[in-house]
């Protein structure tokens, strides 16, 4: 399987900051930069980027840069003003364009915005719908449809879905083209946003799961890994032992060792661990948080 990479992009960046930043990326190696749809990265911080807009500057600051929301909250879109969203950014694009789209988690979000905050099932059953429906506008012959249509890609653009739970697992394994695995999981009966890091075996299980219930489509999924943070040091325990402190208590430094989805060490050591998450998970794709992107830049070379 041929490695792919990229980065999400955070904040909303001055233009020419901006095309410096995408420009960087792509002469680093990058395949894909990723725009999430948040209002920020924290209640208290509004400064989460519109994706369609983005997404659209991204590709046409770059050569050959693909470009993703990474992922759009489908509790915020109407699915026929989505579906206008994703031709005309396909065509902006030249035909780089993927699609990721999730249930929605940060409640302050559905809150700040005035969307009501359903139940997990309820909003992953909206999340099947805005998929089913979407496609239908895009697709089908009656109602909406997009004029921009005209050349559209028989298929559209690669749908991406991210998740753990076992209901957005099933889901992605029967509909879409890539699945996102995270690691981070709600801790059940906790404040929504009270996340834990799932170890090997936990990514083992769900990969798993979606091969029961993606079948004979199976190899044709992608699977991506979201790595959420990089750092190149010569001492990996020192390196482990201040991020539990710092970032997150509630692992132990042997657990942030083992994490595929957070590295520390070396380059090559960096390298030889996306190597062999490859060849145990079956991930490809690889895609790293905004804060690591230089960091993690020189490692791409090593594993081309």
């Amino acid at each position: 399987m041929t490695f792919r990479f990229g980065f999400t992009v955070r904040g909303v960046l001055p233009g020419d900051d901006f095309v410096a930043t995408v420009r960087r990326a792509e002469s680093y190696g990058y395949d894909v930069a990723l725009v999430p749809d948040h209002l920020g990265p924290a209640p208290d911080d509004r400064t989460g980027p519109s994706p369609f807009p983005t997404m659209v500057a991204a590709a046409l600051a770059t050569e050959r840069l693909r470009v993703g929301s990474f992922v759009l909250n489908a509790a915020f879109w109407n699915p026929g003003l989505l579906a206008r969203e994703i031709v005309t950014a396909d065509q902006l694009t030249g035909g780089r364009l993927e699609v990721g789209i999730g249930a929605g988690w940060a409640r302050w979000e559905f809150d700040d915005v005035g969307v009501a905050w359903r139940p997990f099932g309820a909003r992953v059953e909206l999340l099947a719908r805005t998929i089913t429906e979407v496609r239908d506008f895009l697709f089908g012959d009656n109602g909406f449809v997009p004029a921009q249509r005209d050349g559209f890609g028989k298929s559209g653009p690669p749908l991406l879905i991210g998740g753990t739970g076992r209901r957005v697992l099933r889901l992605a394994a029967e509909h879409v083209d890539i699945i996102s695995h995270g690691g981070l999981y709600q801790v059940p009966n906790s404040p929504p946003g009270t996340f834990r890091l799932h170890d090997a075996d936990g990514l083992v299980e769900r990969l798993a799961f979606v091969r029961q219930h993606a079948g004979a489509r199976f190899p044709e999924i992608e699977g991506n890994l979201h790595v959420h943070y990089v750092e190149v040091t010569p001492n990996r325990r020192a390196a482990a032992e201040r991020f539990v402190a710092e970032r997150m208590p509630q692992l132990t430094v042997p657990q942030v060792l083992d994490s595929s989805f957070l590295l520390l060490g070396t380059e090559k050591q960096l390298a030889e661990q996306i190597r062999a998450g490859r060849e145990r998970f079956g991930l490809n794709y690889v895609t790293v948080s905004h804060h690591c992107m230089d960091a993690f830049g020189p490692v791409i070379e090593a594993l081309r």
